[in-house]
């Protein structure tokens, strides 16, 4: 019974990764964008220049193909 488990799983594992699409001579591109200065207090604000940079970078970065996006 421990073979034919073990069996399946390997079959089943073998069919997901065929099943995958293979990309080959594709560039990923990552962009980095580091977040703006803040103001100071407790729940500071951006300064007006990090609001202009995040203009900015919007305008830049909307022109790009961007599948995903990270936040941290």
């Amino acid at each position: 019974m421990k073979y034919v488990i073990l069996i399946s799983a390997i079959c089943i594992t073998q069919s997901s990764l065929s099943a995958q699409q293979i990309i080959t001579n594709n560039k990923t591109i990552i962009y980095l964008v580091r977040r703006g200065e803040k103001e100071k207090g407790d729940d500071p604000l951006l300064t007006e220049a990090a609001k202009q940079s995040s203009g900015d970078s919007i305008h830049i970065l909307n022109t790009k193909n961007i599948q995903r996006i990270y936040v941290t």
